[in-house]
């Protein structure tokens, strides 16, 4: 994972975000952003199959990172859209530090949109 990135997701998540990653995790991790980056400049429909198995190969705890690193080659809203997009299973994974803060009419515009941050139940 690039040192970028890790900056960027503790900045976001906290020093101690990046904790219950594997290896397997953090290679994953990578894959998916990398994914997103070509996925913002062509908008094949196989890029996001491809995101969903390389987030399928995390834990699912850690999918929030997954889901949260999407803004750090995208735009905010970006992420609900893409993990709705591969079709991932999930919820609303919380707010980045950075993260603007929209009214209640936003969100529910976000939610009717299919942009919906969902929230996942993790054992």
């Amino acid at each position: 994972m690039n040192r970028a990135l890790i900056k960027w997701l503790q900045a976001n998540l906290g020093k101690r975000c990046l904790a219950p990653l594997t290896s397997t995790d953090s290679k994953a991790l990578a894959a998916a952003v990398a994914i997103v980056e070509l996925y913002a400049y062509d908008r094949q429909p196989s890029l996001l199959d491809a995101y969903r198995a390389v987030v399928m190969r995390m834990q699912p705890s850690t999918w929030h990172l997954a889901f949260h690193a999407t803004a750090s080659v995208m735009n905010w809203e970006d992420r609900g859209r893409i993990w709705t997009g591969a079709e991932l299973p999930g919820g609303i994974f919380g707010r980045c530090e950075c993260e603007p803060k929209f009214g209640a009419s936003e969100q529910q515009g976000d939610i009717a949109a299919g942009r919906a941050f969902v929230e996942i139940a993790v054992n």
